[in-house]
């Protein structure tokens, strides 16, 4: 499953997506499930030129791989 959300947006119970400099419509946040990270990391850093840099541990069950967050260029 992936999801791809974009700037600018609000959600129900008050939390605010970051204000950003990028135009509305523009993705800023990708979920990503995968079963081999680095492999996921090395396509999309060939394909878009991505960098990745750790979120830190993940909070999710055990047995998921740890999470990454993805940053594209500006």
């Amino acid at each position: 499953m992936t999801a791809v959300h974009t700037g600018e947006t609000t959600r129900q119970g008050g939390h605010h997506a970051h204000p950003s400099r990028r135009a509305a419509g523009r993705p800023c946040w990708i979920d990503l499930t995968t079963s081999d990270v680095d492999r996921a990391q090395d396509f999309y850093a060939t394909v878009f030129g991505w960098t990745f840099e750790s979120a830190g541990p993940s909070t999710a069950d055990t047995s998921m791989p740890p999470r990454t967050a993805i940053r594209s260029p500006d």
